[in-house]
């Protein structure tokens, strides 16, 4: 079975939960609106959530560094090593057709009343017909541009999303050598409260305006094919086209409430290839609502520890590190090996 019947039943959950912008809105001054919306997912994950989560880790200063500071590290999707990861496939005609039609007078009417733009806006709006006349030229250049601003869009869901990798398979011989540098690293426990895995806002604070964002730790869905990202690509457009068209200056406006569900960006970010579904992968995933600002390459979680698993070749001078780190933080320490009768290929734990 490719996905467990916990995935399954998660994701399909998940699938079924929709969270529109006014609900948002709403948080954190007047959450029940949002709670009930979210209230399936928080309570099957008090009775189902992996009472342990791995990340498996090369021994290097900033992994000893992140381990001693108590935080998890988090990943911006481009840099994975798999260029498919966080990547959207879109009907590209259907798209271009949203775009035109997003792009249309009557829909410009429309967004400026919906997101109370008001004149004058800066020297270059002073009044509505002198913004439309403008709107009319970029929108030609707009769509002139199209075809480079769809491959844009494509890779805006990556620099947007940040991702700690997790494993509940610490027994796995080929994660040990993929990511824990051929069994040399090591691997950190994590007994993740049943609260942080359903879905839950955030605001982020590293923009100069206000933006909201989404916290979560979820397993990843395998399936052979690709999931459509033709609604989320339509909206990032959108939101490409304003920032196009009112530059740096006014990359803040909402556009949120054309966007019918916000956790669309999280379940599309779960959707993996059939190749890897030996990893068994859960993740600490973060993603931002607002597109139109790349952040830093990495972000941090404080979190504390609550074992450390030692890789089966690891060095001396690495193992005498790590149990210093573990002795000061009181948590245990674990050995993995390979038992020479034993019948699977699975490593060992020991002490």
């Amino acid at each position: 079975m490719k996905n467990s019947p916990r995935t399954e039943k998660i994701h399909k959950l998940l699938d079924s939960t929709i969270v529109p912008p006014e609900a948002l809105y709403e948080w954190p001054d007047k959450s029940d609106r949002l709670f009930h919306i979210l209230k399936p997912l928080n309570e099957y994950f008090v009775q189902n959530c992996p009472k342990k989560l791995y990340k498996m880790r090369t021994v290097n200063e900033r992994s000893l560094q992140a381990l001693e500071n108590e935080y998890v590290f988090l990943t911006r999707a481009d840099h994975f090593n798999d260029p498919y990861d966080c990547f959207l496939t879109f009907n590209v005609e259907e798209l271009k057709e949203r775009i035109a039609q997003y792009l249309s007078n009557e829909s410009m009417e429309e967004t400026l009343a919906q997101n109370k733009i008001h004149f004058p806006v800066g020297e270059l709006f002073p009044d509505k017909n002198s913004f439309l006349k403008i709107f009319e030229h970029q929108r030609t250049v707009f769509l002139q541009m199209s075809d480079q601003n769809l491959k844009e869009v494509s890779s805006d869901l990556q620099s947007n999303t940040y991702v700690a990798s997790l494993t509940e398979n610490i027994q796995s011989p080929v994660l040990w050598a993929h990511y824990a540098h051929n069994h040399e690293g090591f691997a950190i426990e994590y007994q993740f409260r049943s609260e942080m895995f359903c879905p839950r806002p955030m605001i982020v604070t590293n923009f100069d305006y206000p933006c909201y964002g989404w916290c979560s730790i979820l397993p990843i869905h395998y399936s052979e094919f690709r999931a459509d990202a033709t609604q989320l690509a339509s909206w990032l457009a959108l939101c490409k086209w304003t920032k196009f068209l009112f530059k740096e200056e006014y990359i803040n406006y909402d556009l949120s409430p054309y966007l019918t569900d916000l956790l669309l960006k999280t379940k599309l970010c779960l959707k993996k290839s059939l190749d890897w579904a030996y990893e068994h992968e859960w993740r600490l995933m973060i993603s931002h609502n607002w597109p139109n600002q790349i952040g830093a390459d990495s972000s941090q979680m404080p979190y504390p520890p609550s074992a450390i698993y030692l890789g089966e070749r690891i060095s001396d001078d690495n193992k005498k590190r790590l149990k210093e780190i573990a002795k000061r933080k009181s948590i245990p320490v674990y050995q993995m090996y390979i038992n020479q009768s034993g019948k699977k290929y699975q490593m060992e734990i020991g002490h």
